[in-house]
């Protein structure tokens, strides 16, 4: 297995990330990583999810997984594969972490299995990295810029 794991700390409460994190079919508007999101953020939901890869390849991956953590306002994730997850399989995950009443950390990071990733081998897996990190910037951006419309 390989992993990949962020950390951002935000000057924005927990519900806050949480609202924009769960509004999947706003992730077309904000994010550069997961440009497309479709379903409903409730455990045992299938999804229809688009990542365009990170390393400026064009390359866009489209896969349908499943809602397989949701505890609100601290966890989410999905889990998909390809091939009964023999080829490949990862669980996309967030938690957030509230640090204050008006803060929080963010962790995103995926936990990868299956064959492609085996020969894709770290140095692949690590490609993937600066797309969780955008991410997480834009979802920093998107819950500053919605708290400045509602205020």
């Amino acid at each position: 297995m390989h992993r990949i794991a962020t950390c951002l700390d935000m000057a924005h409460p927990a519900a806050a990330v949480w609202a924009v994190l769960t509004d999947l079919d706003g992730y077309r508007h904000w994010n550069p990583f997961v440009t497309a999101a479709r379903g409903e953020a409730r455990l045992g939901a299938r999804l229809a999810i688009t990542v365009q890869h990170p390393a400026g390849t064009g390359q866009v991956l489209r896969f349908a997984p499943v809602v397989s953590r949701l505890d609100p306002q601290r966890a989410f994730a999905w889990d998909g594969s390809l091939i009964s997850g023999l080829l490949f399989g990862g669980e996309h995950w967030f938690r957030i972490e509230a640090t204050a009443e008006d803060s929080c950390r963010f962790h995103h990071g995926e936990d990868f299995r299956g064959l492609a990733i085996a020969v894709l081998g770290r140095r692949g897996v690590a490609a993937m990295q600066p797309g969780y990190d955008a991410m997480n910037r834009a979802l920093a951006s998107e819950v500053a810029r919605r708290a400045a419309a509602s205020a």
